[in-house]
């Protein structure tokens, strides 16, 4: 007797990237480098706010590394 196990991922926000997704996402554009993560989420809430891009994640490599999709 055997268990299946469940194979869907779990659900992440554009803006939850881990240090593998540090990499260019395929058609995004690099916004910045910060030193925290607040700092990178609140660069990219206030360019969504400003209409400049719909989505954005911060990605953690050596520093937070902003990602817009446009």
């Amino acid at each position: 007797m055997g268990t299946t196990q469940a194979s869907a991922s779990p659900v992440r926000t554009p803006q939850q990237a881990t240090r593998a997704e540090a990499a260019e996402p395929p058609g995004w554009v690099l916004r910045g480098k910060y030193w925290t993560r607040g700092g990178c989420l609140e660069a990219g809430q206030e360019g969504v706010q400003r209409h400049h891009w719909d989505e954005f994640q911060c990605a953690n490599g050596w520093r937070w590394i902003l990602w817009t999709n446009r």
